[in-house]
């Protein structure tokens, strides 16, 4: 049995992934946020030591799933400190759970799985730009930092969703909604269990086939 540590596992995406875990008798899965029990903010100065008690807790680890992400939907000039905690929860804080988890990883031969999105290279409508700032710099993070992964047999790699059906999406107005549905060739938006699917059909992958990839899901937009 393999075992999943997952960061942002309470709401959205994150929640769907921890879902579709559980029931899949091939691996058990931690789910540690700032709202649930155990704990871990990425907001927080400790998480890279707070990601290695929860590992040390759990014996090992051969998946580290980052789902954490916040601020989409701003307006085009947001507040520095709105903008300085959106890097460090989409940007700073993933890369600092990453090192928590890197010995562990390694130990394992085990995948980090990010999850970013396609505003990274589209952000310029509804309010994406600052947050497609910060899942571009993730996005490019994960590349590079897979290319030293990969030399150690430690895979890196991210799932870049489009617009999904969650709590971030539904306060968009109609038009908006309107327009970009009309912009997605499927005709739809995406629904969280569709990622999550699509997240566990990655981890099943062999280290080979999905070191430093961005895997995008947009229903072909």
């Amino acid at each position: 049995m393999k075992t999943v540590l997952l960061i942002g596992g309470a709401s959205g995406i994150g929640k769907a992934i921890t879902d579709e875990l559980m029931h899949n008798t091939n691996y058990r899965v931690c789910t540690a946020s700032r709202r649930s029990d155990p704990s871990l903010d990425l907001r927080d100065e400790d998480v890279r030591q707070r990601t290695r008690e929860l590992i040390s807790g759990l014996g090992g680890l051969d998946y580290l799933i980052v789902a954490s992400g916040i601020g989409a939907y701003l307006g085009p000039l947001p507040e520095s400190q709105m903008v300085k905690n959106m890097f460090q929860v989409n940007v700073l804080g993933p890369m600092e759970a990453y090192r928590g988890a890197f010995k562990a990883l390694l130990r394992s031969q085990g995948k980090a799985i990010f999850i970013t999105s396609t505003a990274a290279r589209r952000p310029g409508s509804g309010g994406l730009s600052v947050y497609g700032a910060t899942k571009a710099a993730l996005n490019s993070w994960v590349i590079g930092e897979g290319r030293r992964g990969a030399k150690v047999g430690v895979s890196l790699c991210a799932v870049a969703p489009g617009f999904i059906d969650t709590e971030m999406t539904a306060d968009l107005i109609p038009a908006v909604r309107e327009a970009t549905t009309k912009a997605i060739p499927m005709g739809r938006f995406g629904n969280t269990d569709e990622i999550a699917k699509f997240v566990i059909a990655i981890m099943e992958q062999s280290n080979w086939v999905t070191s430093g990839q961005i895997y995008e899901a947009s229903g072909g937009a």
